[in-house]
C-alpha cells in the first residue's frame, strides 16, 4: 500500500493529489496515502465489542482515471478524491488510493487491498458496469466492507455495502428535459450525443436523456464517444463537416462540451444561440462557458462524497444494520438565461 503520511494543510492535499494522479498511468501500482501509520497499524482484525471510530478505519480507494494512459484525471475526478483526501486527513483516516482507467487495471488494483491485511475498507469508483465480480467476491470473503461510488455495478448487491452518488439516469432525464426546453421553439430539434465511454454512468445517462427529450420530437443524429475535450473538438468537427443540420449537443462532462463548443466555434456556428449544448458536471470551468452564453445548461453531478461514503463505511464496520444500497447526492442544474451576474455569485461560493 505504500508508506502512509499525514499532509498538511488542504492545499497542499490537492497539489499532492494532482500530481500523484497525473504521474499514474492506468496501469501504474502507483499510490497515494494519506493518515499517519498509526491510523492504520492499530485496525482491529477482528469483531470488537468496543466501537470503532474513523481512526479504526484504513481504506483503499480505487479511482477511476483516464483510460487513454495519460494518467490524467478530469476537474469532477479531481474534486471527487479531494473530498476523500480531505475528509481522511480531518477524521483520522488511514487513506490509499489507487487511480486505474480500465477494468483490467481496476480489478488488480481491488485485488492488492484485498490482499493487504490492514485495509478494511474498500472503495471503488468503477469504469464500467461489469466485470467486478470475483473480486468483490474475494472481497466478501476477506471480511473488507466495499462501497461503490459514483457509478453503479452489476453485480449481487450482498458483495457491497451501498453505492453512494448520483441517480445518473435522472441526470439524462434533467438533461432532456432541458434539452426539450431550449429546443421549444425550433422546428428541427437534431442532437448530437457526446459520450465518454461505455461505461453504466454513460450508459445510464443516455437512456435517461433519450426517454424524456424523445417526448418534445428530439431526434438523435449521432452518439459519438468522446473520452474528453481534444476527442470531443475533433469529433464534432468530422461530425459537422458531414452536415451542419444540428440544433444541440448533449455531452455526459463538461470537457466533452467544451470540446464540442470549441468545434463549432470554429466551423462558424454560435454555440448556445444557434447550437444549444448541455453538460453534465457543473464544473468551475462549465461556469465560465455558461457565463459567457456558449454553454447553455449545465446540470451538477457532485463530486463531493467523501464524508458520505467514510460515514456509511464506519456503520457497517459497527453492524449497524445496512440502509437503503444507494444513497443520492444532492444537486442542481443551472442555465446561461439564469444571467451571468447570478451565475457568477454561484461561482465564487463553490468548491469545484
Amino acid at each position: 500500500m505504500g508508506t502512509l503520511r499525514r499532509v498538511g494543510g488542504r492545499a497542499a492535499l490537492v497539489a499532492t493529489l494532482v500530481a500523484t494522479i497525473a504521474g499514474c498511468s492506468p496501469g501504474n501500482s502507483a499510490s497515494l496515502t494519506v493518515g499517519s501509520a498509526a491510523s492504520v497499524s492499530t485496525v482491529a482484525t477482528n469483531a470488537s465489542a468496543v466501537a470503532r471510530t474513523y481512526r479504526d478505519m484504513a481504506v483503499g480507494f480505487v479511482q477511476a482515471a483516464s483510460p487513454d494512459g495519460s494518467g490524467g484525471a478530469d476537474e469532477w475526478t479531481q474534486a471527487n478524491t479531494a473530498s476523500f483526501v480531505d475528509a481522511a486527513a480531518s477524521l483520522g483516516i488511514g487513506l490509499a488510493i489507487k487511480p486505474a482507467g480500465t477494468v483490467d487495471a481496476q480489478v488488480e488494483a481491488l485485488n492488492a487491498f484485498v490482499a493487504d491485511p490492514k485495509i478494511n475498507v474498500i472503495v471503488l469508483n468503477p469504469v464500467s458496469r461489469t466485470g467486478y465480480d470475483q473480486a468483490l467476491k474475494a472481497a466478501a470473503s476477506a471480511g473488507k466492507k466495499v462501497l461503490v461510488e459514483r457509478g453503479a455495478v452489476s453485480t449481487d448487491s450482498s458483495l457491497y455495502v451501498a453505492r453512494i452518488g448520483s441517480d445518473v439516469t435522472a441526470e439524462g432525464q434533467r438533461a432532456g428535459a432541458a434539452m426539450c426546453e431550449l429546443l421549444r421553439a425550433t422546428a428541427a430539434k437534431n442532437v448530437v450525443e457526446l459520450t465518454t465511454s461505455d461505461s453504466a454512468t454513460a450508459s445510464d445517462r443516455n437512456s435517461g436523456f433519450k426517454s424524456t427529450s424523445s417526448e418534445c420530437g428530439v431526434t438523435m443524429a449521432q452518439v459519438q464517444q468522446a473520452s474528453g475535450l481534444g476527442d470531443a473538438n475533433t469529433a464534432m468537427t468530422a461530425i459537422l463537416q458531414h452536415s451542419r443540420d444540428v440544433q444541440g449537443v448533449f455531452a455526459d462532462t463538461d470537457e466533452a462540451a467544451i470540446g464540442a463548443i470549441h468545434a463549432l466555434a470554429t466551423s462558424g456556428m454560435e454555440p448556445g444561440r444557434q447550437v444549444q449544448v448541455i453538460s453534465i458536471g457543473a464544473s468551475r470551468s462549465a461556469f465560465y462557458f455558461l457565463i459567457t452564453g456558449q454553454l447553455s445548461a449545465s446540470l451538477e453531478c457532485n463530486p463531493v462524497l467523501g464524508p458520505q461514503v467514510y460515514a456509511r463505511a464506519l456503520d457497517a464496520l459497527n453492524g449497524v444494520t445496512p440502509g437503503p444500497t444507494w444513497g443520492p447526492s444532492q444537486e442542481a442544474t443551472f442555465f446561461a438565461s439564469q444571467g451571468a451576474d447570478a451565475l457568477w455569485t454561484i461561482l465564487e461560493a463553490r468548491k469545484y
